[in-house]
């Protein structure tokens, strides 16, 4: 084109010379020029020109400018103005003299420098009617010759293309950016090819089809993009440009909503500043519908919380006025919840308060400036919370890798208020798993140094992270011992006496069995385990140490599969620490001891024994039942093996201060004797009962009934249960004075014991036997003693229900003045006895008046044989006697079987002619209904009866 100009100068150009001030100075003086086809320059000049600074024109008050006009002919029309070597041209066209209106295309343009062509597309313009060209040097420079030459092409009628954009893609930030607009019609074109004025590449270079995104990449941020120019296949003159746009700089991050900047609600607004400088208009969503907007929006997102409330408040920075809206969906399918100007308390900001939305739910923000334009703000979240946190159970610590390092691991069983858990350590140890989403679930905190704190485990909630449940830190100061887990139980061996051997729990851990269910357990325990003798009793005794304080249990089974057979907090003697006797173990079975302290908030040293009890001896004949009240208490015959009970008949009696005695009195009854020695020895023993957890409350006292001493050392308060013994070991004692045994059921227990008087105990008689047998329809009793002291005779009893007694009958003691040590028979006859069962005791009656009962005895009336006629007492606790009447004398066996029907004893007895007395053990016997056959030497049943050991 340039030569095109040239050449067609070259032929028209006459000598041509402009005097000052040419005649198109001024607008009104324009030439006019007349639209062609073609290009059909004159030359122009701008010589002796001045800048008359005409409305509307393109000079600032220096230039020399010079005036055209034409007449329109088409509606799309092309100036062309080629300035020479030293000549800038810079044109613009008005739409009338005087006039700041131009036609479309008709702007001040200088796109080009020196020996440049200017080109204004102008379009939409009306046929017929006049516009005006504006030509001056862009310097203000006048050449001598001609400078520029100019011409009209008419038409052709152009249609440009359908244009979409910019939209600004700033991933090259912040070095690059890049500008994309869409072509959606090629207007007159076929097609187009893609120049860009500063060389930045555009892609596609050609555009044969729509739509069409068109890309210019490689922009420095802050340069401007340089016009674009879509050339027109068909007709250069219908080229189309596209402006320089320019990024002064990269946008925010949370430009878009793919960007969202996530919002944490609090329950208290803590505003954070943020800018939406350099933010362009978002590409998702409607444009919001309040608050002016006009782009240069950012994004921010809320999760729900589990109150499903949510309220979004900003506050001034910069920005004053603002605007926000916020949508449910995704990125690329939002739905409008809301929009805001200036609800905020914070001057005319904004604010969004949501209820009702789903727990989880994502809630996507947008943020601009009222009317446009950017700056810096703040915004915060807050909500209402329901927080409802994990179960968890633990800690349970693993030292496998001690001395070096432990772990410690909890067991979640609920996910409270949240659907999971994310887990991490404030001291970076390994959380697994790191994630927790159903239950339950161990997490394990490992590789922990010993002696090291294993630092706060925070289990984040996946909903609201104000309902995060934070796992406290614990520290394991030393590797525990080695009797810390049931497993490495430290074996122990069973003596026949208690010798305390020194144990230590320091570094014990809560052990991985159930929970012990006494003495408030919380860990630390260690373990001891102990072979249970041919016996089958067993005492657990602990002594004081650092460990002022423990709680016991046993266990029979295995490890892995234990039975808990007792737990006991503090039935020592040892202060508060543990005892536990067991008289019904399995002989030859390992049973396994479990030991804390008391709450489990101390370490150290304690003493332990475990030992084989000495048996209770038989319970003997002779000896009375012990009085309610001390007044009525009845001489101990033969201590050496007297069997009693804490009955609950018994009420609480004299000494009126037998608090003062020992312990309170709930059931106590009482027995006296004589000492025969200063010194006295008494073992006893609790053997079973209905209700004998805690045992018995022991004592003996001197002085009255009404003014009782307590004799130093003899209060046992209480003995422990069923099981427990032990010695008085007595001194300081009056011989010949009058001693009380003081007897009383711990808290109301009823237990039955036994005492045996192993020296000091003067006996008025000892009674060696006492037995009965009917002949020809009477009763004929018979009785010996080994010894006598005091005695004055005997009166004879008898009862028809066994409980309620009538004397007689009166037997003289054979003793000199009462005293023998001798044996001595007695027997008496009754004549005349009762159709029936018939019961009979000796009430043994001193010199002083003094008295105590034998053992009763049954003979039967009646003419039937061969059966168990009856059994008393009856449910018993250990001992069972039976009246049994048989034909003749023989060989006889009496089997029990329990309520299953197996066999669980058997004894082969001889009986005589008549009736007989037979006592049976119960003892060993668990508490039950049985079943007890009276069978002939040939195994032929005779009787069965029925009873109840409790």
């Amino acid at each position: 084109m340039k030569k095109i100009l040239l050449y067609l100068l070259f032929l028209t150009a006459t000598c041509q010379l402009y005097a000052a001030a040419p005649s198109n100075d001024v607008c009104s003086g324009a030439i006019t020029l007349t639209p062609s086809a073609s290009c059909n320059p004159i030359v122009g000049t701008t010589e002796g020109a001045t800048d008359n600074n005409e409305t509307g024109d393109c000079t600032a008050g220096t230039e020399n400018a010079v005036w055209f006009k034409f007449v329109a002919t088409s509606s799309n029309t092309t100036v062309l103005v080629d300035g020479d070597a030293s000549f800038d041209a810079v044109v613009g066209v008005l739409t009338a003299c005087g006039s700041t209106t131009r036609p479309t295309g008709g702007s001040c343009t200088d796109n080009t420098g020196n020996d440049g062509i200017e080109k204004l597309s102008l379009s939409g313009l009306t046929i017929g009617s006049t516009y005006y060209i504006q030509v001056h040097e862009y310097a203000g420079e006048i050449a001598s010759t001609s400078d520029f030459a100019i011409c009209i092409i008419e038409g052709p009628n152009c249609s440009g293309p359908g244009l979409s954009g910019p939209t600004y893609n700033f991933s090259g930030c912040p070095t690059s950016y890049s500008v994309s607009y869409n072509v959606t019609s090629l207007g007159s074109a076929t097609s187009y090819s893609l120049t860009n004025a500063n060389g930045y590449t555009v892609s596609p270079s050609t555009v044969t089809s729509v739509p069409t995104t068109v890309t210019i990449s490689g922009i420095p941020i802050g340069s401007p993009s340089g016009n674009t120019t879509l050339v027109h296949n068909g007709n250069t003159f219908c080229n189309f440009i596209i402006s320089s746009v320019t990024a002064t700089t990269c946008p925010p991050a949370n430009d878009e909503c793919t960007g969202a900047i996530a919002l944490t609600p609090s329950s208290s607004c803590s505003f954070s500043t943020y800018t939406t400088v350099g933010a362009t208009t978002s590409s998702s969503g409607t444009n919001p519908t309040c608050a002016s907007f006009t782009g240069s929006d950012v994004w921010f997102s809320v999760v729900v919380p589990a109150s499903g409330n949510v309220t979004i408040d900003t506050q001034t920075g910069s920005i004053t006025d603002s605007g926000m809206s916020a949508y449910s969906g995704s990125c690329g399918s939002l739905t409008p919840l809301d929009c805001d100007d200036d609800d905020s308390a914070n001057g005319n900001m904004s604010l969004i308060a949501l209820t009702g939305r789903t727990p989880g739910e994502t809630i996507y923000i947008r943020f601009w400036k009222y009317g446009g334009g950017t700056g810096t703000f703040s915004i915060c979240a807050t909500t209402t919370f329901s927080c409802t946190g994990p179960g968890l159970s633990g800690p349970t610590y693993d030292y496998s890798g001690c001395p070096t390092s432990y772990s410690v691991s909890y067991n979640v069983t609920a996910l409270g208020s949240a659907t999971s858990y994310s887990l991490t350590n404030a001291n970076g140890y390994t959380v697994t798993p790191s994630t927790v989403t159903s239950v339950p679930t161990t997490v394990t905190i490992s590789g922990i140094p010993i002696g090291s704190p294993t630092g706060n485990t925070t289990l984040v909630h996946n909903g609201d992270a104000n309902c995060n449940y934070v796992i406290s830190s614990v520290t394991a100061t030393s590797c525990p011992a080695s009797n810390d887990e049931c497993a490495s139980a430290i074996p122990l061996t069973v003596g026949t006496s208690c010798s305390y051997t020194t144990y230590s729990n320091t570094g014990a851990t809560n052990s991985t069995n159930s929970a012990p269910t006494c003495a408030s357990y919380a860990g630390g325990d260690v373990w001891f385990s102990a072979v249970v003798p041919a016996s089958g009793d067993l005492v657990i005794d602990t002594q004081t140490g650092d460990i002022l304080d423990s709680g016991m249990q046993l266990y029979s089974g295995t490890c892995g599969s234990l039975t808990a057979i007792e737990c006991d907090d503090d039935d020592s003697g040892n202060g508060s620490m543990s005892k536990i006797t067991r008289t019904d173990l399995t002989p030859g079975s390992t049973v396994y001891i479990r030991i804390w302290e008391y709450a489990g908030n101390s370490f150290g040293t304690f003493g332990l024994c475990v030992y084989e009890p000495a048996p209770a001896p038989n319970c003997s004949a002779g000896n009375p039942t012990p009085a309610d009240l001390c007044a009525d208490a009845p001489v101990l015959n033969n201590p050496n093996g007297f069997c009693g009970t804490t009955s609950s008949s018994y009420t609480i009696g004299d000494p009126g201060d037998a608090d003062a005695i020992c312990g309170s009195p709930d059931n106590n009854s009482y027995l006296q004797f004589e000492a025969a020695d200063v010194s006295l020895s008494i073992g006893w023993w609790v053997t079973g009962g209905s209700s004998c957890s805690s045992g018995v409350q022991f004592a003996i006292f001197g002085g009255s009934c009404t003014s009782p001493s307590l004799v130093a050392g003899t209060c046992i308060n209480p003995t422990g249960g069923t099981g427990s013994s032990g010695t008085w070991n007595i001194s300081g004692l009056t011989v010949g004075a009058t001693y009380y045994l003081y007897i009383d059921g711990y808290a109301g227990d009823v237990c039955n014991y036994v005492f045996a008087a192993q020296a000091g105990v003067q006996l008025p008689i000892e009674l060696t036997y006492f037995n009965g047998k009917v002949s020809n329809g009477a009763h004929y009793l018979n009785w010996a003693t080994a010894s006598e002291r005091k005695n004055a005779y005997f009166e004879v009893e008898r009862s028809f229900d066994g409980t309620q007694f009538t004397k007689i009958g009166k037997v003289i003691s054979k003793a000199n003045q009462g005293i023998s040590v001798q044996k001595l028979t007695y027997d008496y006859a009754d004549l005349e006895p009762a159709d029936g069962i018939n019961y009979y005791r000796l009430k043994q009656v001193d010199l002083d008046g003094k008295h105590s009962y034998s053992k009763v005895i049954s003979l039967s009336s009646s003419k039937e044989s061969n059966s168990i006629k009856n059994l008393y007492p009856n449910p018993t606790s250990s001992k069972l006697d039976l009246v049994v009447q048989v034909s003749q004398e023989d060989f006889y066996v009496i089997e029990v079987y329990d309520i299953l029907g197996k066999r669980v004893d058997v004894q082969k007895i001889v009986l005589f002619d008549g009736i007989n007395q037979h006592s049976y053990d119960a003892s060993l016997l668990s508490k039950g209904y049985y079943r007890m056959m009276l069978k002939d030497d040939k195994g032929q049943i005779l009787s069965k009866n029925s009873f109840i050991k409790n």
